[in-house]
């Protein structure tokens, strides 16, 4: 058991702290946008989106900083899946 989750580990190259690190940024980006269709881009709270992605403020913090940050890398998230 602890050799094969080693041995994943070594194939993806990450631990476990950048895969939870991308799984909360993931939760967050989606309810960022599931709170931005719901409202304007203004009217949004970081506690509505922690709230929807069930992560604390803490985590939106490091993960996204602040609302407009939010915007910008959903932004380049999908600009990127479009143009490759």
């Amino acid at each position: 058991m602890v050799k094969t989750m080693i041995t994943e580990t070594k194939k993806s190259g990450k631990n476990r702290s950048q895969k939870r690190a991308k799984r909360t940024r993931k939760k967050l980006k989606k309810a960022a946008l599931d709170v931005f269709s719901e409202k304007s881009i203004d009217a949004a709270t970081v506690e509505e989106i922690t709230k929807k992605a069930d992560v604390g403020k803490a985590g939106f913090c490091k993960e996204l900083m602040h609302i407009p940050r939010a915007m910008t890398v959903i932004y380049e998230s999908y600009a990127i899946k479009c143009c490759f």
